[in-house]
């Protein structure tokens, strides 16, 4: 009997020391710099989902080493059916409902730069802004 409570004690406490020293993350805790991400809500078939996509990859192209463009397919614009002779697929994402819902999304393209409020643009309640304020 104490034999087993010693086994048990001993597994115990080194699962205990695994978990506790597995659990450990070592990071850098230096300034990096910052890229800045900008999550476009877009469909396929919207009238300004082209125009939006152009003003995306036009600041992307400032400087490339500093954003990144995640493309959230979404809303009815996303959806599939024919539209114009064409035969769209369907482009939505598991997830660009909420994403977009999250982000107080009204129309498409709209976008959220990092998920931030900018007061000084009027954002305020919603990271989604119309493409005109990225």
């Amino acid at each position: 009997m104490m034999k087993n409570m010693k086994i048990i004690f001993s597994f115990l406490i080194i699962s205990q020391l695994y978990t506790t020293l597995a659990a450990q993350t070592f990071v850098d805790t230096t300034v990096q710099n910052k890229k800045a991400v900008l999550e476009v809500y877009t469909g396929a078939k919207g009238t300004f989902d082209a125009q939006g996509h152009k003003m995306a990859d036009d600041l992307r192209a400032l400087d490339t080493t500093k954003m990144t463009i995640i493309n959230v397919h979404t809303t009815s614009f996303a959806a599939p059916g024919l539209q114009g002779g064409i035969l769209y697929p369907d482009y939505r994402t598991g997830y660009g409902a909420n994403f977009f819902s999250a982000a107080g999304g009204t129309g498409v393209p709209t976008g959220s730069m990092n998920r931030m409020l900018f007061p000084a643009l009027g954002i305020t309640s919603n990271t989604a802004m119309s493409r005109g304020l990225w």
